[in-house]
């Protein structure tokens, strides 16, 4: 008799997929970095020219690292930049929960706050009478 087992064909299904679909975008990248390499190659080191001032992405050695940093990322004066606004950012919210901290201890000290408030008079003892005839 033949014995019960699991069927494989789901998993044989999920790994020629896997494999296909790993390769579909992998054999063209595969390509064109070989390509890259093959017949553009790495970048010399070569004298600097009196009063040029490279750009960022011209200091990386392989063309595309150069090409993902020109226009992928951004440049280091960028990313210095954000980092500075977002210290900023921080420093002004702390600024901020130190003055409402120092506004909150005032309060409490000097009893100006909003739990020292006078109840207000009810509403039913206030006299309108002199509006109802306001020309006499």
């Amino acid at each position: 008799m033949f014995p019960i087992t699991a069927t494989k064909f789901y998993d044989k299904r999920f790994l020629s997929l896997l494999r296909f679909y790993i390769l579909l975008p992998g054999i063209p990248i595969a390509i064109f970095i070989t390509y890259v390499n093959i017949f553009i190659g790495e970048a010399e080191l070569a004298e600097i020219p009196e009063g040029y001032i490279p750009d960022h992405w011209e200091y990386y050695k392989h063309p595309i690292t150069r090409w993902i940093s020109r226009y992928l990322l951004d440049s280091p004066e960028k990313e210095y930049e954000k980092m500075l606004a977002l210290i900023d950012i921080e420093t002004n919210k702390s600024d901020l929960r130190m003055k409402e901290k120092e506004a909150r201890r005032l309060m409490r000290a000097r009893g100006d706050g909003p739990w020292y408030q006078f109840e207000t008079p009810d509403k039913n003892l206030i006299d309108y009478s002199s509006k109802a005839t306001p020309d006499n």
